[in-house]
């Protein structure tokens, strides 16, 4: 008797020690992920944004495989062919140093997006040593349409001076940064000089005017608006202006008004040819008597 019971006992030290050994072991699977970049810092809806993910944890081999998902979630979508999800092995570690796992994600923007935060979500799942896990978390993601127009035309043009103005105004809800407005090469414009106008910053709603030495032609004009946005993005808008010649000829302005200093001129230019003409007349009339 005494020896079975000092049998079992023994069986049941032994269990003991080996599920303490194992608990000893295994650690539980602890995974953590965080947005650490989005490029630009507003999506603009119509384009792609780029999202960073760092996924901790993984060092512990418990793990094993860690999948990571990206869920999409209007406005956000992966362009065809694009793999949602990611498999990472766990314990890819190093003494005295804790694995994390960078992943990039790229993803399109509904051109229809409103301006406000809408959230990323990321599934993350193991099958760890104690059982599968799968976890879910959401990130806001900035959006904003930081994209402008302008409503470009023509203001004057000199006959003869050869400078045509053009007016330029903001209509969109965002200021601009470097504008500038470049007139191509093309059949309608033959510019002299640079065919670049530095006009610099336009806020919303603001109009200025900048100007080409050129000898425009009837017809459309194109000019090219180059401008960098909220997100410092340079940014490149196509405009065609009409030129009509017929509204910068014949104008009240254009028609040359003569001085009065140019009568009195005259007037003295004459005089002195009359007393010129008198004086030899009257001259010879004494050198026949």
């Amino acid at each position: 008797m005494k020896k079975n019971f000092v049998i079992l006992f023994a069986l049941l030290l032994s269990s003991l020690v080996l599920t303490s050994v194992s608990a000893a072991q295994y650690s539980p699977c602890d995974l953590r992920v965080s947005l650490l970049n989005q490029d630009p810092i507003h999506a603009v809806p119509g384009e792609y944004v780029d999202l960073v993910f760092q996924l901790s944890g993984i060092s512990n081999p418990d793990c094993k495989e860690v999948s990571f998902e990206i869920i999409p979630n209007y406005p956000f979508s992966l362009d065809p062919g694009v793999e949602a999800s990611k498999v990472v092995k766990s314990g890819t570690f190093t003494s005295n140093y804790n694995s994390q796992a960078t992943i990039p994600v790229t993803l399109r923007v509904d051109k229809d997006a409103l301006d406000r935060n809408y959230e990323a979500i990321v599934r993350y799942s193991t099958t760890q040593t104690g059982g599968n896990i799968e976890l879910e978390k959401r990130f806001n993601v900035s959006v904003e349409d930081v994209k402008t127009n302008f409503e470009v035309f023509v203001d004057d043009y000199s006959l003869s001076s050869n400078i045509l103005t053009i007016s330029i105004l903001n209509i969109g809800k965002n200021d601009v940064e470097a504008l500038i407005v470049e007139a191509p090469k093309q059949d309608n414009l033959a510019v002299k000089g640079s065919n670049k106008a530095i006009v610099g910053t336009l806020d919303s709603n603001q109009d200025t005017t900048f100007s080409y030495e050129a000898t425009p032609s009837d017809g459309n004009i194109t000019l090219s608006i180059q401008y960098n946005d909220e997100n410092g993005e340079r940014r490149v808008v196509e405009k065609a202006i009409v030129y009509d010649s017929s509204y910068f000829t014949g104008r009240a302005g254009d028609v040359k008004k003569t001085s009065p200093m140019t009568y009195i001129f005259y007037l003295i230019i004459i005089g002195g040819i009359i007393y010129w003409v008198r004086k030899k007349f009257f001259k010879k009339k004494e050198q026949r008597r």
